[in-house]
């Protein structure tokens, strides 16, 4: 079981990420991260570009200490943006889910969602509201 968190930067505006990749990744390393990878998302409509992100996926240990560190150090840049965090265990939980992440998944996951991030524990409530206090 461990976590997996995702963090998008949207590239019309940051243009590389090369230094923030290399600094989120040594952070994640200091933060025991098991291991990250980057991938890439682009749409649009009609030759207008309306989605141009990298996306750096990071996965933790179980320890709640590392997750948050992390979630604290990403804060800090301002072009960086939460896709999501989820726990994986037998099943994959979704903790935290961002609007735009919520717009691409089906209806019935969203729904599902929703009703389940009451039942959260403790432990994970702490680590979403590590990402609700950037706001």
């Amino acid at each position: 079981m461990g976590y997996q968190i995702e963090v998008a930067f949207d590239m019309r505006v940051v243009g590389s990420v090369t230094q923030i990749k290399s600094e989120l990744v040594k952070k994640a390393e200091k933060n025991n991260c098991e291991m990250h990878y980057v991938t890439y998302e682009r749409d649009g409509y009609r030759g207008m570009t309306t989605r141009n992100h990298s996306v750096m996926t990071f996965i933790f240990p179980e320890e709640k200490k590392f997750i948050v560190n992390f979630i604290r150090f990403v804060r800090e840049f301002k072009e960086a943006r939460f896709e999501s965090i989820s726990i994986d265990d037998v099943k994959s939980t979704i903790l935290f889910a961002s609007r735009k992440y919520l717009s691409m998944m089906a209806p019935q996951f969203v729904k599902r969602y929703k009703k389940s991030r009451h039942l959260l524990s403790q432990e994970h409530k702490s680590i979403v509201e590590e990402i609700h206090k950037m706001h």
